[in-house]
């Protein structure tokens, strides 16, 4: 999960105080969500 990693860390700078451990787990489960669904699309087209 590079890219989640990632993407929580890119947030948190550019938001600073303002992401919060709410905005934490919204944006984690947001990414589980759309990767998951991108892997399974991935996974139907092969």
């Amino acid at each position: 999960m590079l890219v989640g990693e990632a993407l929580l860390w890119t947030l948190e700078q550019g938001l600073g105080d303002d992401f919060t451990s709410e905005a934490n787990d919204a944006w984690t489960e947001a990414y589980k969500l759309l990767s998951g669904v991108m892997t399974d699309a991935a996974r139907e087209n092969n």
